[in-house]
């Protein structure tokens, strides 16, 4: 299926997972192949990450959108406790900016934690 953005510009879901970090691309994977699997196209809005957690905005026909929120809700519910880097499991970390991170990658972004390194 050929998802694409606001202008009708294509927005594969490669395109979706260089926004986050790799490992939440599995949750990326989960909401391209459910609308995939109802064959129906996404428009897709804006992909991010906001406040430690996936950010997925789309647009669809008004009889597939309240089952493809359904997925989405739960990809971004999931990825409060996926770590975006690696895809372990993970928890919100940081103060002023903040991050979901397993104690691995934790110590791979000191700036979250008002560590600045010159």
């Amino acid at each position: 299926m050929n998802h694409q953005t606001e202008r009708g510009a294509p927005y594969p879901r490669e395109t979706a997972k260089q926004c986050i970090g790799e490992g939440w691309a599995p949750l990326i994977d989960r909401i391209y192949d459910y609308a995939d699997e109802l064959g129906v196209q996404m428009t897709i809005l804006q992909v991010k990450e906001k406040f430690g957690g996936l950010r997925f905005y789309f647009a669809a026909h008004e009889q597939v959108y309240p089952s493809i929120e359904k997925v989405v809700n739960e990809c971004e519910d999931e990825s409060l406790k996926i770590c975006e880097s690696c895809g372990k499991p993970g928890s919100l970390r940081g103060s002023s900016w903040v991050m979901t991170l397993c104690d691995d990658c934790d110590c791979e972004y000191p700036h979250i934690h008002g560590e600045f390194i010159a």
